[in-house]
């Protein structure tokens, strides 16, 4: 059994990509607003309860604006930044799947041209969105598969291959 798939790296899909990787910071989003709520409060506690000392004002004012600094640097200089720095944008990737490995030819027209063959193990997880396949390699570098053009047939078949040589695997 092989499944092939090709995917260009283009500026869409760079920044499609930069937002998912933003968006899961998960443990940032909820961190975030918490320490911010909870400077407030102590702070509104120190106005009804005495004098509002310098700390807490800081600290107020440090969380709020770190609550607009930081997705402006994940969402908007971080995605813009990615694309003026990458080398595979406008590559073309294509990925070959068997029950075993993944083999990947990337070609760039005159620049880049490479052909590897990874184990299954080389991966840390899988992460299926609507039309993007994210295969990580690290915790947070990923190979992207576009999904949008593959068969039905052929992403389950896909995802049984993913499911069985992962320990991770998220197929929404």
């Amino acid at each position: 059994m092989e499944i092939k798939n090709t995917t260009v790296y283009t500026k869409e899909r760079v920044l499609k990509s930069a937002y998912h990787f933003a968006k899961n910071l998960r443990f940032l989003w909820i961190i975030l607003p918490v320490c911010t709520v909870i400077s407030y409060f102590f702070a509104l506690e120190e106005i009804i309860f005495g004098e509002l000392e310098l700390f807490w004002a800081m600290s107020c004012l440090f969380f709020s604006l770190l609550d607009v600094v930081l997705p402006l640097m994940l969402f908007v200089f971080l995605p813009r930044t990615v694309i003026k720095q990458t080398k595979a944008l406008n590559a073309t990737l294509e990925y070959t799947f068997t029950s075993d490995e993944i083999t990947l030819h990337v070609n760039k027209s005159d620049v880049l041209e490479e052909k590897t063959t990874m184990k299954y193990n080389a991966l840390v997880k899988a992460e299926k969105t609507k039309d993007t396949l994210y295969l990580y390699i690290q915790p947070r570098n990923a190979f992207v598969v576009d999904l949008s053009t593959m068969p039905s047939e052929e992403k389950e078949q896909l995802r049984s291959v993913l499911e069985s040589n992962l320990k991770k695997v998220k197929w929404k």
